[in-house]
């Protein structure tokens, strides 16, 4: 059993689409009723509904995103900082490399590889 989609409310889908599918290579699927739709490679469906204000998530709440190797992570966290995206700090331990950004509405994404 996987895990495969996950709806989130968001002040404007399109600009949220574009982050998603900048950073994280989601591509729109579908749009309806003001929603955007994405989905990756892996078939995991991303929903952008639209939301007069952004969501509010209790602390700690945050989804991740697992980077092929530790490269990749660093990579991504220099990009974003690049980019200027909210993001924290990268850490490192041998066997986790991970950081967290922010996406357009405050929702915390987890960056991240582990063997």
């Amino acid at each position: 059993m996987d895990l495969n989609h996950l709806n989130l409310g968001v002040v404007d889908p399109g600009r949220s689409r574009a982050f998603y599918e900048m950073w994280f290579g989601f591509r729109e699927k579908l749009c309806e009723d003001g929603a955007v739709f994405l989905t990756n490679d892996d078939r995991f469906l991303l929903a952008l509904f639209p939301s007069e204000e952004q969501a509010s998530m209790p602390a700690g709440f945050h989804f991740g995103f697992l980077l092929d190797d530790a490269t990749a992570v660093r990579s991504m966290h220099d990009a974003m900082h690049g980019a200027g995206v909210t993001h924290g700090e990268l850490e490192e331990w041998d066997d986790y490399v991970t950081f967290r950004c922010q996406d357009l509405d405050g929702h915390e994404v987890e960056v991240f590889w582990e063997p």
